[in-house]
């Protein structure tokens, strides 16, 4: 039969204040939790002192000027749960497969319809757009400059990233964007000797002469003519 112990037996073994006292694990967690709250406490304290620059550590910061209607309004280029950049370590974390197309891309391209790079480029090797076309840069920053970096990481290889059977067009190896002695070849404008393929010819006389008529002998176009809201943008000067 299982040794059962009285209660008074316990008495004795436990002490009756024992709640009173705290002991190393008590004491442990008591100091975790006092550094925590001291740290959150220094930081919010730091980011507060140093003001918008502070601030830049928990937003990402104004979009360019073209995009800052939208700047108020997340879900115009971004989809919840979903990274914008196939760069992001949650791509896997999350699940997503290499050759994956996101989402938010779509939202890009309901304004921006563009062309793929290649006919024959590998999914998985196609960045997104906002991949490359980084925003949150502020309102006066580029998202069409980018650098080398960005574009070498294919171009350097354009075999890998092609399907298989595909031959590059171009180039099939550039390692700088810059001048052809920084290993960017001649564009093929210019080592075929290609021509302006257009025909259209500008008279600079004829276009810049102020008062040209619509007609051949009509009434000259003058700044009277436009609506008064669009003649500052056109140079009026009262």
């Amino acid at each position: 039969m299982a040794f059962q112990e009285s209660g008074k037996q316990r008495a004795t073994r436990i002490q009756l204040d024992y709640y009173k006292k705290s002991t190393y694990l008590d004491r442990t967690k008591s100091t975790l939790a006092l550094i925590c709250l001291l740290g959150a406490v220094g930081w919010m304290a730091l980011v507060y002192a140093q003001g918008e620059k502070g601030q830049a550590a928990f937003s990402r910061g104004q979009v360019t000027k073209f995009h800052a209607a939208w700047n108020d309004n997340c879900t115009v280029c971004h989809v919840d749960f979903e990274p914008i950049s196939k760069n992001s370590f949650t791509m896997q974390w999350q699940g997503h497969e290499a050759g994956k197309t996101l989402l938010g891309d779509a939202r890009c391209e309901s304004c921006h319809v563009a062309p793929v790079h290649h006919a024959n480029q590998k999914l998985e090797s196609t960045p997104s757009c906002g991949g490359c076309h980084r925003e949150h840069r502020g309102l006066d920053a580029s998202i069409v400059r980018l650098p080398d970096s960005d574009c070498i990481s294919c171009h350097t290889n354009m075999q890998g990233h092609l399907t298989a059977g595909a031959t590059p067009k171009y180039a099939p190896k550039i390692t700088s964007f810059a001048t052809a002695s920084q290993g960017h070849p001649d564009f093929r404008l210019l080592t075929e000797k290609m021509t302006d393929p257009g025909s259209v010819k500008f008279n600079h006389k004829l276009h810049l002469t102020p008062g040209l008529s619509r007609d051949l002998k009509g009434k000259p176009w003058t700044f009277s003519d436009i609506p008064e809201s669009d003649r500052e943008r056109f140079g009026y000067v009262k």
